[in-house]
């Protein structure tokens, strides 16, 4: 049976990085109450960094060099981006992501605050 969650959990994150693009600027005063965590009803607070995950989930899927970007930054960008679609998967991904931990033997990466 196709269930409302099943539909949503199989689509694409190219199609939320579009939602959320100005294309579909008209659907935002909607959408926003979706994102739990958003502080500003502002539609760029939550489409720069889903682009910037987007682009990020690219890089490592075609096999691209990630070493040489500011990872910390990055993952700090993601636990926000967690933190906008609910709260508490910002705090279930930071209680088990071991990316702090790599990150603090890496030289020259930090976890941006």
């Amino acid at each position: 049976m196709v269930t409302h969650s099943a539909v949503v959990s199989e689509l694409p994150l190219g199609f939320w990085v579009t939602l959320a693009s100005r294309k579909f600027q008209f659907l935002w005063p909607d959408l926003v109450s979706g994102f739990l965590g958003v502080s500003s009803r502002d539609m760029q607070s939550i489409q720069t960094p889903l682009r910037e995950f987007r682009n990020l989930r690219n890089q490592i899927g075609h096999h691209h060099p990630i070493a040489n970007q500011n990872l910390g930054e990055i993952y700090s960008e993601i636990i926000d981006l967690a933190r906008f679609i609910d709260p508490k998967l910002e705090v279930w991904i930071s209680g088990r992501s071991r990316v702090p931990q790599m990150l603090s033997e890496k030289p020259n990466q930090t976890i941006q605050e």
